[in-house]
């Protein structure tokens, strides 16, 4: 039972309708989004997905199941804002992402594609650089809990 995503066929207006929860964004260095990126990172996303509920996805934005809890994700020009419904897999999600994303620029781009990752500080709603979020142990992406994990790596 395989599925296929075929990016052309995807509708230009899509409402995915807002979520509440812990948002990240992806800023690419050179300005723009490379075509085909956002594409192959919800392929990869979907693929870890063990929510068979339908995803709705869009040619800018797209909201789907990771561990059985909503996420969208919207596109710009240049960047990704990543919402992650619930706070007990916002971490993952994030470290799923980076994965993903490091993945598509080795196998895909040669290396040559860069970014920066701001994590919302939901305290007082600023967004923050991943390595200071990392240092400041920032919840929920960060924590004294994760001492040992893989996640805390990257």
């Amino acid at each position: 039972n395989e599925k296929y995503l075929v990016a052309d066929l995807l509708p230009e207006n899509v409402e995915c309708g807002p979520i509440e929860g812990h948002r990240f964004t992806i800023s690419f260095k050179n300005g723009f989004l490379p075509d085909g990126v956002y594409e192959r990172l919800l392929c990869l996303s979907l693929s870890q997905s063990n929510d068979p509920s339908a995803p709705i996805l869009g040619k800018s934005s797209s909201k789907f199941k990771f561990e059985n809890e909503e996420v969208l994700v919207e596109k710009t020009e240049g960047e990704m804002v990543f919402t992650v419904a619930a706070r007990k897999i916002s971490a993952l999600f994030l470290y799923t992402v980076v994965s993903i994303l490091n993945k598509i620029n080795t196998e895909v781009m040669n290396a040559r594609l860069s970014w920066n990752i701001m994590l919302e500080n939901v305290e007082n709603n600023t967004f923050v650089a991943l390595e200071e979020a990392r240092d400041l142990k920032l919840e929920p992406w960060f924590s004294d809990d994760d001492q040992g994990d893989e996640r805390s790596s990257f």
